[in-house]
């Protein structure tokens, strides 16, 4: 994702128990904690688009070096070298979560910071769009979010199964100590546990936003933002803000349009033909001219699927079979949907989506079961293995991949990266 506009994040920063900055971040789907420790990292491996580097003052500006990471006191790197406008710069590197946070820490009067030739924030400056931060020293400014080719949370996931010199996943050591270390049952119960937890968060913000939309909305927004896969999800958030769903369904809408007028930037490197942003568009606007008011329907079609009754714990095999979920699946995707989305983006549209809003607007807390039976969406390839690892580990339980293991793993990695940092 290039770029999210501050309207999709509530953010809390305070300081960790290490004096790295931390925030609480609310993005599309859930909340989750980001260190300044992430923003190193990103800054060490280079994991961003270095094309079009503009600093606050409207310079060029080109990482010929990143400079050595220090782990003590002073300057996050040491020796970087830069080319600001093409010309060479030398000197250290100093990393934040907000411009302001220079003088939060105190940099300004610490001369150990005197060889700092470049702030680099993940946000832009609080209330302000553009501009030099008064206090910085004035020093270039790069804010690294609008250059980022997947959102905060996907970042914050790949890094924290990230070994140095090491690309096996399995040896990094939460998830060594995971695999090792808890037995059995254990082991799912945690993922269980784990897996409630992010159901919980996707709800709440799925409240939250039903408390500002109404309900065609907030399924309109959901829906653009799910077809924006993950990297143009937050393009596709500001369409769903910029053109209600009664525009759609006036058949009025220009694809083409909506696609330039788009103010945060698409990502389209690496993007398939068929999953181009505006193939996206043109599909849902047919669809939408098609199936007018369809979130309404989509309720009213959910209305009696499942009782809100909470049922005992049983294995995803023996649910599925019991309530029919392939079927009910499939019946949506192609039925309903007309096959708009593949299976594993539909999947990610019901658990990300739809299942939390329907709890939210119902208040229906047994709607977490088919949320955890669910078949796994898009999801980061570690999280694919992994979950085969925890299924052939179990011998007592009789195992399949579901959306709940996966979620759990997730939950396990960001809680992870959020202690460590």
């Amino acid at each position: 994702m290039r770029a999210k506009s501050p309207s999709s994040f509530h953010l809390d920063t305070r300081e960790s128990g290490s004096g790295l900055g931390v925030a609480e971040l609310e993005g599309l789907y859930g909340s989750f904690t980001v260190s300044e420790r992430v923003i190193q990292q990103v800054w060490l491996h280079q994991d961003f688009d270095h094309r079009n580097l503009i600093v606050d003052s409207g310079e060029a500006l080109e990482v010929v070096h990143p400079g050595s990471w220090n782990h003590l006191e002073g300057p996050d790197f040491k020796d970087a070298e830069l080319r600001l406008n093409g010309m060479p710069l030398k000197g250290d590197v100093e990393l934040h979560l907000y411009p302001e946070d220079w003088n939060r820490h105190g940099h300004s009067s610490d001369p150990a910071y005197g060889r700092v030739v470049l702030h680099v924030t993940l946000f832009a400056p609080s209330g302000a769009s553009s501009g030099r931060v008064s206090g910085a020293g004035g020093l270039p400014l790069l804010v690294l979010l609008p250059h980022l080719d997947e959102d905060v949370e996907a970042v914050l996931m790949r890094n924290a199964v990230k070994v140095e010199g090491n690309p096996d996943w399995r040896e990094h050591p939460w998830i060594r100590d995971f695999l090792s270390g808890t037995k059995g049952a254990d082991r799912v119960e945690v993922l269980r546990t784990k897996g409630l937890v992010r159901w919980r968060q996707k709800v709440g913000y799925a409240v939250r936003r039903l408390e500002k939309l109404p309900w065609d909305a907030a399924c309109h927004q959901v829906m653009l933002e799910v077809m924006g896969f993950r990297r143009n999800r937050a393009p596709m958030h500001e369409v769903a803000l910029r053109y209600p769903l009664e525009v759609w369904e006036s058949g009025s809408i220009d694809p083409e349009t909506v696609f330039s007028d788009a103010k945060s930037g698409w990502v389209l490197t690496g993007v398939r033909p068929n999953n181009h942003p505006l193939r996206r568009l043109e599909s849902y606007a047919r669809w939408v001219h098609r199936h007018q008011h369809w979130p309404e329907a989509f309720y009213g079609a959910c209305r009696d699927l499942w009782k809100c009754k909470p049922a005992g714990v049983r294995d995803t095999k023996g649910y599925r079979r019991d309530t029919g979920l392939a079927g009910l699946s499939c019946h949506f995707r192609e039925g309903f949907f007309d096959g708009l989305l593949g299976e594993s983006r539909h999947a990610t549209l019901w658990c990300d989506g739809l299942l939390p809003l329907l709890a939210g607007r119902t208040g229906c807390g047994s709607l977490h079961e088919p949320w955890y039976h669910w078949y796994v969406g898009d999801a980061p390839q570690w999280v694919v293995m992994a979950a085969e690892t925890v299924i052939r580990m179990e011998t007592k339980e009789k195992l399949v991949g579901c959306n709940g293991i996966a979620q759990g793993l997730l939950q396990l990695a960001l809680e992870y990266q959020s202690v460590s940092s």
